[in-house]
C-alpha cells in the first residue's frame, strides 16, 4: 500500500502490544482464543505455515507443538521482542508489517486469526496472503462477528449506539472495523477465494470481564451452541481455498 505510513503504524501496534499481554488477555480471552485453536486447528496442514500476528499462549504455541515449519509476522516490536525472548530461535519470527512482508516461498497455510479487522485496507491484506499461499492451499480466517448476542445486547441496553459502533473494548485492542457473515464471505470472494459454509464460535452472551468467573464447562458449552447458531456467535471462522475444488462437501452451503 503505497499511502500506508509503515512506521506509524508500527508506532500504533506497538503502543497496542501490551493490551494482549494484559490480565484479562491472559484469562478469558485466551480461552476464547483456544477455542478458536480448538475449531480450526484440525484444517492446519504442513509443511509450511505462516502465522499472520504473534498469539502468546495461542495459535503460535499450538502450531509449534504440533511442529510445523513455523513463520510468524508481526508488527508490533513489542510482541516481536516477547517472542523471541520465550522461544529464542526456536521461532522464526519476523517484526514487519504484512503489507510490507514479501516471502521468499509460498506457504501450505496461512492462519489469519483475529486480524484483518485491524488493518487499513483488510481486503489488501487477504489478496496479499492468498498470494503467498500455494495453489492448493488452505488459508484460515476468524474475525469478530458485529452482530454477536453479548453485542446485541449491548446495544438494547444502550451501550452501543448501533451494531456496527466500534466499543471501547475495540478501540483499546486496535479493531479499524467488524464483520458479518454476509460482509466475511463478500471479503473472501473479492480476494478471489473460495470457502464453503462460515462456522460460528463461541455464543459469547456477555463481554468478556463479565465471563471470567465462568467454568470451562460452562463456557465450552456456549463454544458449541456458536456453530449452532452462526449469526450469534462471537467470532467467525471461514476456512479459505484458492481452488475451489478443494471445498469439503461437508463444508458446502
Amino acid at each position: 500500500m503505497d499511502n500506508l505510513d509503515y512506521a506509524k503504524e508500527k508506532k500504533r501496534l506497538n503502543e497496542i502490544g501490551p493490551e494482549f499481554f494484559s490480565e484479562k488477555a491472559m484469562t478469558i480471552d485466551k480461552k476464547q482464543i483456544l477455542m478458536m485453536v480448538r475449531r480450526a486447528l484440525p484444517y492446519v496442514k504442513g509443511p509450511k505455515v505462516l502465522e499472520m500476528s504473534y498469539n502468546d499462549r495461542g495459535w503460535t504455541d499450538a502450531l509449534m507443538d504440533k511442529g510445523f515449519d513455523l513463520t510468524v509476522i508481526e508488527g508490533s516490536k513489542f510482541n516481536v521482542d516477547y517472542a523471541k525472548k520465550k522461544f529464542a530461535a526456536r521461532l522464526n519470527i519476523i517484526h514487519t508489517l504484512f503489507e510490507e512482508y514479501q516471502p521468499k516461498e509460498k506457504f501450505d497455510t496461512i492462519v489469519m486469526s483475529c486480524i484483518i479487522e485491524h488493518v487499513v485496507d483488510s481486503l489488501h491484506v487477504v489478496k496479499l496472503a492468498a498470494s503467498w499461499l500455494k495453489p492448493d492451499g488452505i488459508i484460515l480466517i476468524v474475525v469478530p462477528n458485529m452482530v454477536s448476542l453479548h453485542r446485541r445486547i449491548g446495544y438494547h441496553c444502550g451501550m452501543l449506539k448501533s451494531l456496527d459502533e466500534l466499543s471501547e473494548n475495540d478501540h483499546a485492542v486496535g479493531h479499524r472495523k467488524l464483520y458479518t457473515v454476509k460482509s466475511i464471505k463478500k471479503e473472501v470472494m473479492d480476494a478471489g477465494l473460495y470457502s464453503g459454509r462460515v462456522q460460528g464460535i463461541f455464543l459469547k452472551p456477555l463481554s468478556s470481564d463479565k465471563l471470567v468467573d465462568w467454568s470451562d464447562e460452562l463456557l465450552n458449552a456456549f463454544d458449541k451452541m456458536g456453530n449452532e447458531l452462526v449469526e450469534y456467535a462471537g467470532f467467525l471462522f471461514v476456512p479459505c481455498y484458492k481452488d475451489p475444488s478443494r471445498v469439503p462437501d461437508s463444508e458446502k452451503e
